[in-house]
């Protein structure tokens, strides 16, 4: 990860001094641990697939750079505050499009099997993003493969790393089960963060899985302070949200089975953390319901009385019991 960060900056050491200072500053919004998925899985790929160190590198560096694009075009059209100076973003976002295409083409020149993934996984990119705050067609407890899909696309841009190691190691017949792995790892990964996020997703109007799978109630500024007493209901009444992460572990237990043929160590390990990560974040809502309703029932009625966290769910749904 050090020598990605050199790379990144010695990539753009000849650019203006006010856009080098831009590119710096907006390499340290996306870095490890909250990105580490990003920087290692060419280095990973690489590794596995026997490719020459200089070549890695260069794949690295690539992926950090579009990380770097992609980020920022996801802030910009969520409308999120950024660490640079506003009128700096869209000559920041050309020069880091210019290097990435670069990166590329130096490394596949006109090699159409490349540039065609490319193509696929940006114009993915691009729908998901354009209607990613939008309220879905079906209800979270509807939603079907390409449902699912349409989180995974938000992540797409990961896949072209993928498609360039296989490519360069002459393993084009693993390209398929592997983007499918990245995709089933990317709806795992989403679910989780849209988990974790649901308070500031609903305060700032952005549309969050595990809200649309507690309430029935669309996303809309009248239905704010609705939506968020049917979140408290589920967590603290109800399952405390065991449904919706056994959907998420099932997308990451995918992912691991379709990742194997590729025989990626580091890869299967950080499915297998990930997935540890969502039983851990489950159980730490649970407990932290518990807890929340003890307290408040040792305040009413005294220390002898006692809560039990899962209570019957009355409400119909499409989720089996975990």
């Amino acid at each position: 990860m050090l020598a990605a960060r050199e790379s990144y900056l010695a990539a753009f050491c000849a650019a203006p001094p006010r856009l080098a200072d831009a590119a710096l500053a907006w390499l340290e919004t996306i870095r490890p641990p909250q990105w580490a998925l990003e920087w290692s899985l060419p280095f990973w790929l690489g590794e596995s697939f026997h490719l020459p160190s200089e070549v890695t590198r260069r794949l690295v560096l690539s992926n950090v750079v579009g990380l770097a694009y992609i980020r920022l075009q996801d802030v910009l059209a969520d409308g999120e505050a950024l660490p640079i100076q506003p009128a700096l973003a869209p000559l920041l976002s050309s020069l880091l499009y210019q290097r990435w295409m670069q990166e590329y083409i130096d490394l596949f020149g006109g090699e159409r099997r490349f540039w065609a993934c490319f193509n696929q996984y940006l114009a993915e990119w691009l729908a998901a993003t354009t209607t990613s705050n939008d309220m879905p067609e079906p209800s979270f407890r509807g939603y079907g493969s390409d449902d699912f899909l349409g989180l995974a696309h938000r992540g797409a841009p990961l896949k072209v790393c993928v498609a360039g190691a296989c490519l360069l190691a002459g393993r084009e017949d693993l390209l398929p089960t592997l983007a499918d792995a990245i995709d089933h790892l990317l709806v795992g990964a989403v679910l989780l963060d849209h988990a974790q996020d649901w308070s500031d997703d609903l305060a700032a109007g952005r549309y969050n899985t595990f809200v649309a799978y507690a309430s029935p109630l669309p996303q809309t500024p009248e239905h704010r302070e609705a939506n968020e007493r049917w979140v408290q209901q589920e967590i603290c009444l109800h399952k405390a949200g065991r449904p919706y992460f056994r959907v998420a572990r099932d997308h990451l237990q995918i992912a691991r089975k379709r990742a194997k043929p590729a025989n990626c160590p580091d890869l299967d390990r950080y499915l297998a953390w990930l997935d540890g990560q969502a039983a851990a974040r489950r159980e730490r809502l649970a407990s932290s319901a518990a807890a929340l309703l003890n307290d408040a029932v040792h305040r009413l009625f005294g220390p002898t009385i006692s809560t039990d966290v899962e209570q019957p769910d009355s409400r119909k749904g499409g989720f089996s019991n975990d």
